[in-house]
C-alpha cells in the first residue's frame, strides 16, 4: 500500500502538466473545431442565399422585360406576333426561375409570398391577353388602358415581392457576417481564457508540489529504512549500520554479536488468531526485545515474524550468552489480547565478530544457521554459530540438491523406489494390504536414511513433488497388480505437508486413480498426528469424498502429536495406526501396556481398526492378539518387499 502510494506520488507532477497541456490542447481543438463547423454552416447557408440571389434577378430581369415588350406591343403593331414571342419566351423565362427558387427550399413566409406572385401572374396573363386582342382590333386605347391599370400594377407587385425576397437574403447573409465575426472573437477569448486559467493551475499546481514534496522525501526516507509495523529499522537500513559496525569494530578492535530471532509457532497464531492478531504480536515481541537490551543495542525486523538484533560493546562471548539467554527467557512468556493469553517463544541464533564472519553478510548467514540449529534443538532456545552447525546445513543443502535433481529428471537414474510392507490380520496372518514406503539409494549404492531426506524435503519444500511421486508409483503398480489378477491388495499411501499441497496432493491420486481405471478401495490414505494441525476444512471435504467412495483414511503414529480425540471426531478416520514407540514396551512397560490396551479400546468403541507398527516379537504380537488389536506390521511379521515379492506372497497366501 506504501509503496503504491509513493508511485502515484512520484506521477503527479508529470500527469498534472499533462493536463495542463491536454487542456490547452483541447481548447485550442474545440474552437477550431467550433470555427470549422460554424463556418462550414455559414458557407453553406451563403451559398444558398447567392443561388437565391441568382434566381431572384433572372425573375427579376425576366418580369422587367415582360414590361417592356408590353409597351412595344401597343406601339409597333407590325410586328405583334414578334413581340408575343418573345413576351412568352420571357414568362417561359420567369417560371424557370420561379421554380429554381422553390427548388432551393424558401422559408415559410417566402413561400406565401411566392404563392401571391402566383395569383398575379395569372390574372396578367389573362389581361395581357386582352391587351393583344385590342391590339389586334386597333383598339390602341383599350390596350394602353388595360397596359396602365392592369399589366404595370401587377407586374410591379412581382417587382415589390422579388424585392422582398432581396431583403430577406440579404439580412440572412449580414447575420452570417455577424456570426462570423461573433465567432471568431469568441473563439479567440476563450482560448486565451484557458490558457491564463492553464497558467494559473500550472502555477498552484508547482506550489502544491513543491510544498508536498518535502513532506514526500521525508516520508520516504522514513519507508525505506523502517519497518512501519513495529518502527523499527528494516533489512536495508539495519545491514548498512551493521557494515557501518563492523568498520568502527575493526579500528578499535571491539566485538559484537549479531542475533536472529524467530518466534516460534508464528503461522499458528496467524490462522488461529487472524493476522491482525499476529500483529500485535509482532509488536509486542519487539518491545519485550528492547525492554532487555541496552540502548546503544540495535533492534530491526527483517520481514515476516525474523527480527535480528545487534549487540555492541561485547567483550567476550561469555557475555553474549548471558545477555541472549536472558533475552530468550523473556521471551518464553504469554500476552493477553481480548481475554486470549497467546504463549510464545523464540528460537535464537547468535554470531560472534569477529569469529564467525568479517562482514555484514556472513554473520548475517552465520547467525541465521545457528537460530535453525535452536528450531532443530526443539525450539525454545537458543544456540551460537558453530562448524559443526555449518556442516549439518551444507550437508542438507546437498541432499536436498540432489533430491531435486532426482525429481526434476523424473527418477530417470531409478535412485527412488517403493517397497511394500504387508499388513498382517491378527487373527488368521493373512494380508490384504500394505503400505507404501519411498526408499532412496544413491548413486554410489547407499541407502539414504528415509526419516532424514523426508525431514529434508519437508524443510526445501520438495514434500510435494516426493508424494506425487509416490502417488504415481502406488496407483501404476496397482494396475500391474491388476493385471496379474491379483485384486485385493490395498496399498496405503502416506501423505505429508501443509494445506495448500494437500490439495495438490488429492487432486493428483484422483487423476492417477483415474487414468488406470482402479477402484478407489484398493488404495488408503495414511496422515500423520504432526501434519493434522495443517487440515483445514476443504481437506476434511475431500477426505470425506474419499471415504464415500471406499478408501480407508488412518491416522499414522497416533498418540504422538495434539488433539488426537478432536481429530477422530472431525475427520472421516476408519483407522487408528498405534506408534511403534508404545509397541516397543510391551508386554512389560505397565505404561505402554495400558496405552496400547486404552488406544485399542477406543478405536472399538468408535468401530475403527487399530494397527499396530514396529511388531519385532512374538510377545509383542501375542499381547497384541489377546487385546484385540486388527492388524499388526512390523519386521516380526513381514519386511518391506519389492512389488514382485509381494505379488509371490500373495500367490502362495
Amino acid at each position: 500500500m506504501t509503496r503504491l502510494k509513493t508511485i502515484k506520488q512520484k506521477y503527479i507532477l508529470p500527469i498534472g502538466f499533462s493536463i495542463i497541456i491536454v487542456l490547452m490542447l483541447a481548447s485550442t481543438v474545440m474552437s477550431a473545431f467550433r470555427m470549422k463547423t460554424t463556418g462550414d454552416a455559414i458557407i453553406n447557408d451563403q451559398s444558398k442565399i447567392n443561388q437565391l440571389n441568382t434566381v431572384l434577378d433572372k425573375m427579376s430581369s425576366a418580369n422587367l422585360e415582360r414590361s417592356h415588350l408590353i409597351f412595344k406591343l401597343i406601339q409597333d403593331e407590325k410586328n405583334i406576333n414578334t413581340h408575343v414571342d418573345a413576351l412568352y419566351a420571357e414568362s417561359i423565362s420567369f417560371n424557370n426561375a420561379r421554380n429554381e427558387f422553390i427548388a432551393l427550399g424558401p422559408s415559410e413566409a417566402e413561400k406565401e409570398l411566392l404563392s401571391q406572385q402566383a395569383v398575379l401572374t395569372l390574372e396578367n396573363v389573362q389581361s395581357i391577353n386582352e391587351v393583344i386582342d385590342a391590339v389586334k382590333n386597333n383598339k390602341t386605347e383599350v390596350a394602353t388602358y388595360l397596359v396602365n391599370n392592369k399589366v404595370l400594377p401587377r407586374n410591379k407587385a412581382i417587382l415589390r415581392h422579388i424585392e422582398s425576397f432581396h431583403k430577406t437574403t440579404s439580412q440572412a447573409a449580414y447575420s452570417n457576417l455577424e456570426t462570423a465575426k461573433l465567432m471568431s472573437d469568441d473563439s479567440h477569448k476563450s482560448v486565451i481564457i484557458m490558457k491564463v486559467l492553464s497558467m494559473l493551475m500550472a502555477s498552484l499546481l508547482m506550489f502544491v508540489l513543491i510544498k508536498k514534496q518535502r513532506k514526500r522525501d521525508k516520508d520516504l526516507s522514513y519507508l525505506v529504512s523502517t519497518d512501519t509495523l513495529t518502527e523499527l529499522p528494516n533489512r536495508h537500513s539495519f545491514i548498512h549500520d551493521i557494515e557501518n559496525t563492523v568498520v568502527n569494530a575493526n579500528a578499535s578492535d571491539n566485538k559484537f554479536a549479531l542475533v536472529f530471532l524467530d518466534i516460534d509457532y508464528f503461522k499458528s497464531i496467524n490462522d488461529n488468531y487472524g493476522h491482525e492478531m499476529g500483529d500485535k504480536i509482532l509488536h509486542r515481541f519487539a518491545t519485550t526485545i528492547k525492554n532487555e537490551i541496552s540502548s546503544t543495542d540495535m533492534l530491526a525486523r527483517f520481514g515476516g515474524d525474523e527480527f535480528v538484533l545487534l549487540l555492541k560493546n561485547i567483550n567476550n562471548k561469555k557475555d553474549a550468552n548471558r545477555i541472549v539467554k536472558r533475552i530468550s527467557n523473556a521471551l518464553d512468556t504469554s500476552y493477553f489480547f481480548n481475554d486470549n493469553e497467546i504463549f510464545i517463544s523464540a528460537s535464537l541464533g547468535a554470531s560472534m565478530y569477529p569469529d564467525d564472519g568479517s562482514n555484514a553478510k556472513q554473520l548475517l548467514k552465520n547467525a541465521d544457521i545457528a537460530m535453525y540449529a535452536a528450531k532443530e534443538a526443539g525450539r525454545n532456545c537458543y544456540e551460537f554459530y558453530s562448524s559443526k552447525n555449518n556442516k549439518k546445513l551444507e550437508h542438507e543443502d546437498t541432499m536436498a540438491h540432489a533430491l531435486q535433481t532426482i525429481l526434476k529428471d523424473k527418477n530417470s537414474s531409478n535412485e527412488l523406489t517403493l517397497l511394500y510392507q504387508p499388513l498382517i490380520n491378527v487373527a488368521d496372518k493373512s494380508f490384504h494390504e500394505c503400505e507404501a514406503l519411498i526408499r532412496w539409494t544413491n548413486k554410489n549404492g547407499l541407502s539414504v536414511n528415509t526419516a532424514e531426506f523426508i525431514e529434508i524435503a519437508e524443510k526445501s519444500n520438495l514434500i510435494e513433488e516426493v508424494n506425487i511421486f509416490v502417488i504415481e508409483q502406488a496407483c501404476k503398480q496397482q494396475n500391474e497388480w491388476q493385471k496379474q489378477g491379483l485384486k485385493n491388495i490395498r496399498i496405503n499411501i502416506n501423505l505429508s505437508g501443509n494445506k495448500r499441497i494437500f490439495k495438490q496432493l488429492f487432486k493428483s491420486l484422483t487423476q492417477q486413480v483415474k487414468r488406470y481405471n482402479l477402484d478407489p478401495k484398493l488404495f488408503g490414505i495414511e496422515l500423520t498426528e504432526r501434519t493434522m494441525y495443517e487440515i483445514s476444512a476443504e481437506t476434511i471435504g475431500q477426505l470425506v469424498h474419499f471415504r464415500s467412495l471406499g478408501m480407508k483414511i488412518a491416522i499414522d503414529d497416533f498418540g504422538t502429536g495434539y488433539s488426537s480425540l478432536s481429530y477422530l471426531k472431525d475427520l472421516p478416520i476408519t483407522t487408528l495406526k498405534i506408534d511403534q514407540k508404545f509397541i516397543s514396551g510391551l508386554p512389560s512397560e505397565k505404561v505402554d501396556m495400558a496405552l496400547v490396551k486404552t488406544i485399542i479400546s477406543l478405536a472399538h468403541s468408535l468401530n475403527l481398526d487399530v494397527i499396530a507398527e514396529g511388531v519385532e516379537t512374538q510377545a509383542q504380537f501375542d499381547f497384541l492378539k489377546n487385546s484385540d488389536c486388527n492388524i499388526a506390521q512390523g519386521y516380526l511379521l513381514q519386511e518391506p518387499l519389492k512389488s514382485d515379492e509381494i505379488s509371490k506372497l500373495k500367490l502362495v497366501a
